[in-house]
């Protein structure tokens, strides 16, 4: 499961966070208040998280660990790159 590639689309939200929440040792009551999140957000499927932007992912209740682990468990890119960290490198080079 932890194999982006093998995360079809219409794969239940609630199966990949319960496997995560196992692999991470999390308690079922934690898992379930994740769930709820996610289902009041109408976030049922993966095709749904994918659909995400990044802003959208911010506004997401879910706590910032779990928000990563679910979002790279379907897309091991992210995050992208962003501006600032680009310019910092680059500030770096020059000095």
């Amino acid at each position: 499961m932890s194999d982006p590639l093998h995360i079809k689309d219409d794969t239940l939200v609630s199966t990949v966070l319960q496997h995560i929440g196992q692999e991470k040792n999390w308690s079922s009551q934690d898992v379930e208040k994740d769930l709820e999140v996610l289902n009041r957000n109408r976030l049922f499927y993966i095709r749904d998280l994918k659909s995400l932007s990044g802003d959208s992912w911010n506004q997401i209740e879910l706590l910032p660990l779990v928000k990563d682990l679910l979002r790279n468990a379907i897309d091991p890119c992210w995050p992208p790159k962003c501006k600032h960290t680009k310019h910092k490198k680059e500030r770096r080079k020059k000095v």
